[in-house]
């Protein structure tokens, strides 16, 4: 029940699938302030371009890594600055934008606060069930620059000077959200399959991840996995921190997180009692979990090709299977905020058996994704009827929360034989980021 790391690292790194860190392209933006992308001055662009780009190499999805590293990278191989006005004396700033061509919404005149300050609504294709998302926007990671007087390297031909400059880091908008078949000790195991039960009036079969519970046999089969409360306004381009809610805090524009700092969407603030957009947001009655967006049937993750075979960063017994429930936009939000109406988790809807195979009860659980430590203290999901509505995020920052470029990897620790809670382990790992380096200009 260890919690989430928090932080900028997590609980690690590990590469993902080719369709989530695929480029095709960038959008390049030069500017010039000595104070980089946190200044206060009306600095405007410099150049601005977009460059398709090639695959230099790419990491096995699924390798873990428990530091920064880079699990693809991309070139966009020797480009013309002809014509550009770039002064090869001087130091720019770099914006780099992957999968998504911004010169019809930026130009020259184009002030840096306002690509700043950019949101997107779409940050990938597709419907982000599963895994049926692609083309994913990301963006700069860090704040980086190009000194033109001093590259990394470069090369001279005839009247032909080419620039070498260090790898560009990126980063995905997007988060990810798994289902692991960890488990923690040998009376709790996790399997999927087909499982066969002898129970009059309720199916002879039953797909699922199946859980024994006690010393007598009895078990729970998983049979869905349901993702609510998911936030669909608006997210910032570039990610931001803030020190606090009080007084007069700090915004810092690319900054890591750290376990003090909070990370902040368009909308955090707005979420106390405002009318925002979410996705199977969680009202007053208990809802139809298999009529909304994010449901997914342990039988349609057994059939998803996206499917892992890892090794864990956490010890050699937790080597199993990880499905891509969904994606998420980045969910942020304070101290106060309600976890019923705000708060991103899954709802886990399973059976009751004995070890005759006879069916007893079944029952949903829910649990809010945690993005950040609280102690030990094992993560209970709940029936919903027993969710408290009252219940606000308290004053750890960042406890709950999505935070893009994370894997939030949710697995079942404990199931205990009708008692109406069921111990859920969240691991939040960085994707590692995808680097765009050697732009060679």
């Amino acid at each position: 029940m260890r919690a989430p790391a928090g932080g900028e690292e997590g609980d690690g790194r590990e590469a993902g699938f080719e369709r989530e860190n695929l480029v095709t392209g960038i959008t390049l933006m030069l500017y010039e302030d000595a104070a980089g992308i946190n200044t206060t001055d009306e600095t405007t662009l410099s150049f601005i371009k977009y460059y398709p780009v090639s695959l230099v190499s790419r990491e096995t999805a699924g390798t873990p890594y428990n530091t920064k590293q880079d699990e693809a990278i991309y070139t966009t191989g020797n480009q013309s600055l002809e014509g550009s006005g770039l002064d090869m004396s001087k130091t720019y700033h770099v914006i780099v934008v992957a999968n998504q061509n911004m010169t019809s919404t930026f130009t020259t005149s184009s002030k840096l606060k306002d690509v700043r300050d950019y949101v997107m609504t779409k940050i990938y294709n597709g419907t982000g069930l599963g895994a049926d998302a692609s083309n994913f926007v990301m963006s700069l990671e860090t704040d980086y620059t190009m000194n033109f007087a001093s590259p990394s390297s470069k090369t001279t031909e005839g009247n032909k000077i080419t620039y070498f400059f260090d790898n560009i880091r990126i980063e995905r908008l997007a988060a990810r959200i798994d289902f692991w078949t960890n488990y923690s000790n040998n009376t709790k195991t996790a399997a999927y399959g087909t499982y066969n039960v002898n129970v009059s009036g309720t199916p002879t079969t039953v797909n699922g991840f199946k859980y024994i519970i006690d010393t007598d046999g009895r078990y729970f089969i998983l049979e869905s996995i349901t993702l609510f409360n998911l936030y669909n306004e608006q997210e910032y381009l570039f990610k931001r921190v803030t020190s606090g809610w009080t007084g007069t805090p700090t915004t810092t524009y690319l900054a890591d997180e750290t376990l003090t700092n909070y990370v902040v969407d368009p909308h955090t603030v707005d979420k106390e009692s405002s009318s925002l957009k979410y996705i199977s947001q969680l009202g007053t009655t208990e809802p139809t979990w298999a009529s909304l967006p994010f449901y997914r049937t342990a039988e349609s993750l057994n059939s998803q090709t996206s499917k892992l075979e890892i090794s864990s960063n956490l010890t050699s017994a937790d080597k199993s299977n990880v499905f891509v429930v969904g994606y998420a936009k980045e969910n942020t939000l304070l101290p106060t905020t309600p976890l019923k109406s705000y708060a991103t988790g899954m709802a886990i809807t399973g059976s009751y058996y004995t070890s005759d195979n006879d069916y007893i009860v079944r029952k949903t659980y829910c649990g809010y994704l945690r993005h950040q430590g609280e102690s030990s203290t094992p993560y209970e999901a709940y029936e919903w009827s027993d969710l408290d509505a009252s219940a606000t995020v308290g004053s750890t920052p960042m406890k709950y929360g999505i935070v893009r470029n994370n894997i939030y990897r949710v697995s079942i620790e404990s199931i205990s034989p009708l008692a109406g809670k069921l111990s859920l382990k969240v691991a939040v790992h960085d994707w590692r980021h995808v680097k765009h380096p050697i732009i060679n200009i």
